[in-house]
């Protein structure tokens, strides 16, 4: 699967044969003549270029942003700018973790998806939804207020996120959504978004032996399965550190739901009427609101 990934990735972002947009002073030009040339390049311009050098993103990726956002220099080069990645770089780091892929790819798919939600002007998220991976990181940005604000200045657009609708035609039509985003997705950057194929439902362990044991489910936020032999008993802590163990989320980021409730430590399974068979929800917290 990595293998995939890294060359579905390579073979969107190899550089072309053209010559890549670098901005240089002419070496027999006077320093009045070099500084009355450089006046006459728009700023937004050499902008885009040093962040375009400082994150070595290829010039055939740059030029797909110019393409879809041709009159907003500024948001390119937000979006390409240290700040944009520097605020991401924690959360960015734990979807790496539980998507298998890079940090920074992780941060060029939300990159991609702020930049089809801005070309089609989804301000009400009516028109695109992101993947998974693309939303854990979309919910950090939005957490940090400060960087989101600007964000949506520099974009030049309100984007408005929808929390999750349980009803079954807001189910489908999000399903519409991602398959518009998909689709514009391979149109400008000719790849697919990256995706996440769970591997075959994992076993946490728990230390200790249960009495009476029963069988749950533990739905993660990457989309996998997990299966776990517990007891009735077993408080929830001791849940949440066997899921750190298995998947190396921090037991204080754990959020385990139950039919929409909330678990807490200190509470057995049995207290929550969590049955044989029955399904928990784990949410990872974003610290720092």
């Amino acid at each position: 699967m990595s293998g995939r990934r890294k060359s579905q990735r390579s073979s969107t972002l190899k550089r072309d044969h053209e010559e890549p947009i670098i901005i240089t002073d002419s070496p027999t030009a006077s320093p009045a003549k070099r500084q009355r040339n450089e006046s006459k390049i728009p700023k937004t311009t050499l902008t885009i270029s040093a962040a375009a050098m400082t994150t070595n993103v290829p010039d055939a990726v740059i030029r797909v942003y110019q393409q879809m956002l041709p009159n907003n220099s500024e948001g390119i080069a937000f979006l390409f700018g240290s700040r944009f990645s520097d605020a991401l770089r924690v959360p960015a780091e734990r979807v790496a973790i539980q998507y298998h892929v890079t940090k920074d790819d992780a941060i060029e798919e939300l990159r991609r998806l702020l930049v089809i939600k801005a070309f089609t002007a989804d301000e009400d998220a009516t028109k695109i939804s992101p993947t998974p991976l693309m939303d854990e990181l979309w919910h950090a940005a939005i957490l940090d207020t400060r960087l989101y604000a600007d964000l949506q200045d520099a974009l030049g657009v309100v984007l408005h996120h929808r929390p999750s609708g349980a009803s079954e035609q807001e189910t489908e039509l999000r399903a519409k959504r991602l398959t518009a985003m998909k689709a514009m997705y391979s149109a400008f950057f000719s790849t697919d978004p990256l995706d996440y194929t769970p591997p075959p439902p994992s076993r946490p362990q728990l230390t200790g032996h249960p009495r009476n044991p029963i069988t749950i489910f533990v739905m993660t936020p990457a989309g996998k399965t997990l299966s776990m032999t517990v007891d009735k008993r077993t408080t929830i802590d001791k849940v949440e550190s066997a899921l750190q163990r298995s998947e190396g989320i921090p037991v204080i980021e754990q959020r385990l739901l139950f039919n929409g409730n909330r678990l807490w430590d200190g509470n057995t399974l049995e207290d929550n009427n969590v049955d044989d068979e029955d399904t928990l929800e784990l949410r990872v917290a974003q610290n720092g609101c």
